[in-house]
């Protein structure tokens, strides 16, 4: 939640005191999933409801027209003023790659995205709740960069300037990850953080495991060492092969 937010035309971190851990851990546990967007979803609805403690008035509302279903909205409620409020969350991690930013699953990009968020999500809200005053998309996630260009010159005009930035490298390249560090595998929902009751492999350890995974698989494997900071490796043939396997 007080992370930067990953579009400059997202609403901005939050401010988080006072949480209830006993009572986000039994939140979590009725809604438990693998899908690390609709994790990212439950953990915004308890902020809303149980710290800021908002009126929620729709959650994943289903819109429809001639019987035909045009989207969801994700979140609709009063702030603190009374002004109905439709929120559009998402989660996102995009790898930057010859000036544009995609998705370990090759199928997702940033500018397909915004493009949706913007053109579709975020204007369904008031067309078929007139009274909705304002819809905003809230939009957190990570950028990953190569090595060999960490620090493009030329970012897109959709990024925010203080976003999440994290590492991605290709499988022939596990040589980069440093043998005498360590790293967590993360599993999702838990691509935000290490769990905390999961142990680091020493980085030999994770080479060796890598470089039979990428042999018979085309999957995207998440890390993180043991500063918290994430690196994605993906195979060879990504962006060309897509990995279809969206659980």
């Amino acid at each position: 939640m007080e992370s930067s937010p990953l579009l400059r035309e997202s609403v901005h971190a939050a401010t988080l005191q006072d949480v209830d851990l006993t009572r986000l851990v039994e939140w979590l546990r009725d809604r438990q999933t693998r899908q690390v967007g609709r994790y990212f979803e439950a953990l915004v609805e308890f902020w809303l409801t149980e710290m800021r403690q908002v009126e929620m008035v729709e959650r994943g509302l289903q819109v429809q027209e001639e019987k035909r279903t045009l989207g969801e909205l994700d979140f609709v409620f009063r702030d603190a003023g009374g002004i109905l409020t439709h929120w559009e969350t998402a989660v996102k991690f995009y790898l930057h790659h010859e000036g544009n930013f995609i998705g370990p699953n090759a199928a997702d990009t940033l500018d397909r995205k915004v493009t949706r968020l913007v053109g579709h999500q975020l204007p369904l809200g008031k067309k078929f709740l007139p009274e909705v005053r304002k819809s905003e998309g809230f939009v957190k996630g990570r950028l990953y960069y190569h090595p060999n260009d960490p620090t493009p010159k030329h970012l897109s005009e959709y990024v925010h300037p203080d976003h999440l930035r994290g590492t991605w490298i290709l499988a022939s390249e596990l040589d980069w990850l440093d043998s005498q560090k360590h790293y967590h595998i993360l599993e999702k929902p838990h691509w935000f953080t290490v769990p905390v009751v999961q142990t680091a492999r020493r980085g030999c350890e994770v080479r060796e495991y890598l470089a039979k995974h990428f042999v018979s698989s085309y999957q995207p494997i998440h890390l993180m060492d043991s500063k918290e900071e994430a690196i994605f490796v993906v195979s060879d043939k990504w962006p060309d092969q897509i990995y279809l396997n969206r659980k």
